[in-house]
């Protein structure tokens, strides 16, 4: 089965609060590649939970990702944390 990045960044997104902001192209991903992206994003949702924006009521988090090159470039910014 396959999967799309931004379903799997918005359930990772999903147990923490704010308008958190998820947009980019319908990329497609298979089993293994759903597991290691997962852990990636989830290692940042982590990060932003303890340290940085999600740590903080109004904190956000804003993802998009682009495609070129046979590559997917991903931009991760959070607002509204510490400095």
């Amino acid at each position: 089965q396959h999967i799309s990045l931004g379903e799997i960044i918005a359930r990772i997104l999903r147990p923490y609060h704010g308008d958190n902001d998820v947009e980019g192209p319908d990329v497609r991903l298979g089993e293994h590649a759903t597991n290691n992206i997962a852990l990636v994003f989830h290692e940042l949702a982590t990060n932003a939970a303890k340290h940085g924006a999600l740590s903080h009521n109004d904190g956000t988090v804003r993802v998009r990702w682009t495609l070129g090159n046979d590559a997917v470039m991903v931009d991760w910014q959070e607002r509204g944390g510490p400095a």
